[in-house]
């Protein structure tokens, strides 16, 4: 039962270690961090089912925190705050969303569903 209490300092640690060095460039984002999210992000949908709206945000908060390049995920943000009355924070995430988005498109250019995504 030890390595489920590990796992955060773990990530804690990652992401020190890995934003140390960056001149506010892209960060690599680690397969522990995209897991993390995902479960997150799995967390926060449960929430929203129970109809948990402020603990949805907070874990969808720290869900584009670790992983700020997954347009879905800043979509799921922009809508929970939206639900909260929250419209300026909701516009902001709904802009984060078309930046990963628009980035996601440009890396991939012949993609047409990373195109349509945007809209």
């Amino acid at each position: 039962m030890r390595a489920p209490r590990i796992i955060p300092l773990v990530v804690a640690i990652v992401a020190l270690l890995g934003g140390a060095g960056c001149g506010g460039g892209h960060r690599e984002i680690s397969d522990l961090q995209r897991k993390e999210a995902a479960h997150l992000a799995s967390e926060a949908d449960f929430a929203i089912t129970l109809r948990d709206f402020p603990r949805a945000e907070g874990l969808l908060a720290r869900v584009v925190e670790l992983c700020p390049d997954t347009g879905p995920y800043w979509v799921s943000l922009g809508s929970v705050q939206l639900r909260l009355g929250q419209r300026s924070k909701a516009k902001a995430s709904y802009q984060g969303a078309l930046r990963a988005l628009e980035n996601a498109a440009k890396d991939n250019p012949d993609d047409p569903a990373a195109w349509l995504a945007q809209v």
